[in-house]
C-alpha cells in the first residue's frame, strides 16, 4: 500500500506517494510537460506514473514507451538512470520553492529538493555520469537559496574536478556566477575550461563574450566573440548584442 504524506506547498499541500523505495511526488500536468524526457522515462519505469493515476492526479499524464525508456537508460548509463528520478523530483521541488507564496512553503520545498538531489548525487558515478553538471548546479542553486553560497560553489568545483573534460561543468558554474553578477569569476572559470579542454570551444567563448558584455568590458566581449565565430559559432545573437551595445564587431 502506498503511503501519502501531506507537505506544505505553494497552494497548500502536495502528496508524496511512496511506491517501494522510490518516492512518487506527483507533478502537475504543466510540470510533467516541462520535465526532461529522461524524468518521464524513469518515473514510468519506476511505476510512479501509474501511481499518479491511482490517486487521481494524472490529469492527462501518460507513461512513455518502452523504447524511450531503453533509449534513456542507454544514454545515461544504468546506474545514473536507476537513481535519476530522485534528481527529477529535486528539480520539481526547487521550481516549486521559487514559486512559493510563503516562507514556510519555500523552505519546505528547498529541504525536499536538497534531499532528493543529494540522494541522486551520492549514488551516480561522478566521473562519467552525463547528469553530474546539472545535478551539481541544481544543488548549488538550492544551497544559495538557503543562504549557503560557500557550499554551493563547492559542488560546482567538485563537478569540474570529477569531469575536467566535460564542457558542461564549466558552463554550469559560469552561468551560476553570471546570474549573481559575478562576471569576472565567471570569465575566469570559462578561461580555465578552455585551458583544460585544450581547444577553443565555441559555447564557452560565446558565454565569455556575453559575460564581458554584461560587465561593460566591450573590448574583451568583442575579442571573445571573434574567437567564438572563428571556432564555429554560427548564431547572430552575439553580433546583435554587440551592435546594440554600440560596439559592433
Amino acid at each position: 500500500m502506498c503511503k501519502i504524506r501531506i507537505l506544505p506547498f505553494v497552494f497548500g499541500a502536495y502528496c508524496v506517494v511512496f511506491s517501494g523505495a522510490s518516492p512518487g511526488l506527483e507533478p502537475t500536468l504543466i510540470e510533467w510537460h516541462t520535465w526532461p524526457a529522461y524524468c518521464k522515462a524513469r518515473t514510468t519505469k519506476a511505476g510512479d506514473v501509474a501511481n499518479y493515476a491511482k490517486h487521481g492526479s494524472s490529469g492527462g499524464i501518460k507513461p512513455v514507451s518502452a523504447t524511450a525508456i531503453r533509449r534513456w537508460e542507454n544514454r545515461l548509463g544504468s546506474v545514473t538512470f536507476l537513481h535519476v528520478h530522485h534528481a527529477c523530483y529535486g528539480f520539481l521541488l526547487r521550481n516549486r520553492a521559487r514559486m512559493a507564496r510563503t516562507e514556510q512553503a519555500r523552505d519546505a520545498n528547498l529541504r525536499g529538493a536538497l534531499s532528493e538531489l543529494s540522494y541522486a548525487y551520492v549514488r551516480i558515478p561522478k566521473e562519467r555520469s552525463p547528469l553530474l553538471p546539472k545535478i551539481s548546479r541544481e544543488i548549488a542553486e538550492v544551497k544559495h537559496a538557503q543562504g549557503k553560497s560557500w557550499e554551493a560553489v563547492k559542488y560546482l568545483d567538485d563537478a569540474i574536478r570529477y569531469q575536467p573534460k566535460n564542457v558542461y561543468v564549466y558552463r554550469e558554474k559560469a552561468n551560476y556566477l553570471i546570474n549573481r553578477g559575478e562576471y569576472g569569476p565567471a570569465i575566469d572559470t570559462l578561461k580555465y575550461g578552455i585551458d583544460r579542454l585544450g581547444k577553443e570551444d565555441k559555447s564557452l567563448l560565446t558565454l565569455m563574450s556575453s559575460a564581458a558584455l554584461k560587465a561593460n568590458d566591450y573590448e574583451s566581449a568583442r575579442e571573445y566573440a571573434r574567437r567564438a565565430y572563428a571556432a564555429g559559432y554560427k548564431g547572430k545573437k552575439l553580433k546583435k548584442m554587440l551592435e546594440k551595445s554600440g560596439h559592433p564587431l
